[in-house]
């Protein structure tokens, strides 16, 4: 492939680079070596997306490191996003593949696309549960992330599901200075929906800092956040 690909395919192909063979711009070298008609696949594009989600300790990178590593997130997401807008859409598997894995770099997070939303509690963000799209990626490749499954907001039975995993993580210790915050902002946002009478049990901190169902605590003597 050629270097104007690199960012799509430099993880899982071989590119020409202008310092070892200048000449390959040639159209009849390009022809020569099959490099005319070359286009990065979707299926090559989601395997290039793969590899670099597989980076690990993003914040210990140089600046510059990062930058070459965000350049080639930012050019599938390119990718996709013009594709879906062809009519060779997205293919279904590929969806679903990216859907259920960390695929989408918010900031120097790599993040499920259930983890975020397009709008999120007048821009909180409540690490490392639920992020805020940031609003750069969120211009440039909306429709991709729609279709990968990034909400316009966080559901409160997915917020159900943040508060139960921060109890079973944390047992009955006695949540640290950030996870308690956070429960308690996650907490906060919840109360502000209207629920189904048969969701499951809602987890949130007592006095303590432990986390206990909501029907077993009170706030002074009244049961609270009893639905």
């Amino acid at each position: 492939y050629t270097t104007e690909q690199m960012d799509l395919i430099c993880s899982i192909a071989y590119v020409v680079h202008e310092e070892i063979l200048p000449s390959y711009r040639n159209a009849k070298v390009k022809d020569m070596l099959g490099l005319s008609n070359k286009h990065v696949t979707l299926d090559q594009a989601t395997q290039q997306l793969k590899r670099l989600t597989e980076i690990k300790e993003l914040d210990k990178l140089k600046a510059y490191e990062f930058e070459r590593v965000q350049k080639s997130f930012f050019a599938v997401y390119a990718h996709f996003e013009t594709s879906l807008k062809q009519p060779q859409m997205l293919l279904p598997g590929t969806v679903v593949d990216l859907s259920n894995m960390p695929c989408i770099l918010n900031g120097r997070d790599i993040v499920r696309p259930r983890q975020c939303a397009f709008s999120f509690a007048e821009g909180r963000s409540c690490r490392p549960y639920f992020f805020q799209i940031d609003p750069n990626l969120q211009l440039r490749y909306s429709t991709f992330l729609s279709a990968i499954g990034v909400p316009a907001k966080v559901s409160p039975y997915d917020i159900i599901d943040a508060l139960e995993n921060i109890a079973v993580t944390n047992e009955k210790n006695t949540l640290s200075g950030g996870h308690l915050n956070t429960a308690i902002q996650l907490a906060q946002i919840l109360a502000q929906h209207t629920l189904e009478k048969n969701h499951k049990a809602i987890y949130i901190p007592d006095q303590d800092g432990r986390m206990k169902k909501a029907t077993d605590l009170c706030y002074n003597t009244s049961p609270w956040m009893k639905i």
